[in-house]
């Protein structure tokens, strides 16, 4: 054929200078092409699969969204809002399966029972906790035993315990099988404001306003460790996958490791401005924070020594995310967009866009989805380009960055499977800037913007360039 993918290592040519590049189209791939009077070209790079926009989708068109959580597989979304709902949607159709009617106060958050994710849990500011069957919609249990307000949720890794925390100071374990409480974690002073399960299930790490964090054993409500050093409020607890290091992150710009035995401290210091969110990768040995200084940091477990510093976001970072490889992060920020990032080499891989405001992320637990959800009101899922898709959508990019190339290929012939996308690539590279705020980019499926009342309508496009183990649960009530 006129045109060849091919693998070449001992070729390493430069890129090519011509046309215009996009977002999403970055020529990550190896093509040779070779014309009919015997000239050679070749673009290279490193292959990557990348996500390409499947669904927008919005709880209502008036209240703004609280929180929003994927199940493990990605299959299935949980929306929450002002008014009181909560919403489970299929990522696959984008159709509303059910409406989780009956708090009287806005939902603060909302999850899976993950692994299992056969229930959804919602908090609220009306005090309780609901406990909700996936396939009917039916309330299984309310749970009562807060005095004030409920702001954190997290689940345990069977999925088959939660811990909330209030503004009441304190956390409750609950057995959401049996919808009992099973022990009330007291000694906070101020409110309890984000917490975690360790991988066992035997202890709950928790944070609170009071600039404490605190180790509890679940059987029985006993403080193990009260970790004090922090010197404004906590924003951000977790475990690492051994259960015995805890993370944490403060508004005072800092990140402390804490040994869960001994309970001494490492301290990570280099944020100029609070620490919004962080998190251990997989394997535990590495840790990520992101600051309302605009960078992320990567951090060694061990040593307490900062990797890599991560810049590119032009406001504040809200949200990070290890993939499940570790070898990946997804961020969120305050300029309006989420960004995928190499661990090992800081590199922007891809820059995903179209929210309106403060974004916070999350993967599936494959990581062939991603979630993105915005104070705009709308959420939107993002899937990994299938192998073949991304592939040829690379090659046409590289094909139409050489104008006679072009010209050629579409005298002479290309491979039938190139073909169906050359044209639409070409058109997207040299539209003008006003076109090209109006054109979506190609896509494996025409995304779907589904409104309240479950129907569905082609997106307009997304802007002019195109917390716990609760199953990736992400809440935006307290996001800047």
């Amino acid at each position: 054929p006129l045109c060849e993918l091919v693998s070449d290592p001992a070729w390493v040519p430069s890129q090519p200078t011509r046309g215009r590049q996009v977002d999403n189209y970055n020529a990550q791939h190896k093509l040779k092409y070779e014309t009919v009077s015997g000239e050679r070209f070749h673009v290279t790079g490193v292959f990557q699969r990348e996500y390409v926009l499947q669904r927008v989708i919005r709880h209502n068109l008036t209240e703004r969204l609280t929180a929003g959580s994927l199940n493990t597989r990605g299959t299935l979304l949980a929306t929450s809002s002002y008014d009181m709902t909560c919403k489970l949607w299929s990522t696959e159709t984008g159709k509303r399966l059910h409406t989780l009617e009956g708090h009287t106060g806005h939902i603060s958050e909302c999850g899976f029972n993950a692994p299992i994710c056969d229930k959804v849990v919602t908090a609220s500011y009306d005090k309780t906790v609901k406990v909700w069957c996936v396939e009917t919609g039916a309330l299984l249990h309310t749970l009562r035993g807060h005095d004030l307000e409920i702001v954190a949720l997290a689940g345990s890794k069977d999925g088959k315990r939660i811990v909330t925390g209030g503004m009441d100071d304190l956390a409750i374990v609950w057995d959401i099988e049996k919808g009992d409480e099973l022990c009330t974690l007291a000694g906070h002073r101020a409110e309890v404001v984000t917490l975690d399960f360790s991988p066992d299930g035997k202890f709950v790490v928790s944070g609170s306003m009071d600039e404490s964090v605190r180790i509890w054993e679940v059987k029985d409500g006993t403080c193990v460790h009260n970790l004090t050093g922090h010197t404004q409020e906590i924003g951000h607890v977790s475990f690492n996958c051994f259960g015995n290091m805890v993370l944490s992150g403060s508004i005072d710009s800092t990140c402390r490791l804490w040994d869960t035995a001994t309970g001494a401290c490492k301290v990570l210091r280099g944020h100029s401005r609070e620490i919004v969110d962080c998190c251990f990768s997989p394997n535990g040995w590495q840790c990520a924070s992101v600051s309302d200084d605009h960078t992320v940091r990567i951090w060694d477990v061990l040593t307490g020594g900062c990797i890599t510093m991560i810049t590119g976001h032009t406001a504040g970072v809200c949200h990070v995310s290890f993939n499940n490889t570790g070898t990946e992060i997804l961020t969120g920020s305050l300029d309006m967009t989420a960004r995928l990032w190499s661990v090992d080499t800081g590199e922007c891989l891809q820059v995903l866009r179209g929210h309106r405001s403060v974004v916070l992320v999350s993967y599936s637990g494959d990581c062939e989805r991603v979630m993105t959800i915005s104070k705009d009101n709308s959420c939107r899922i993002w899937r990994r380009e299938p192998e073949q898709n991304s592939l040829l959508h690379h090659a046409a990019l590289a094909i139409c960055q050489h104008p006679t190339v072009y010209q050629e290929v579409l005298d002479k012939g290309v491979p039938e499977a190139l073909q169906s996308v050359l044209q639409r690539v070409h058109k997207r590279l040299f539209l003008t800037e006003r076109e090209a705020v109006a054109t979506p980019l190609p896509a494996m499926e025409t995304p779907c913007s589904v409104d309240d009342d479950g129907g569905s309508q082609h997106s307009p496009t997304p802007g002019p360039h195109g917390a716990g183990n609760m199953s990736a649960s992400l809440h935006l009530s307290n996001a800047v």
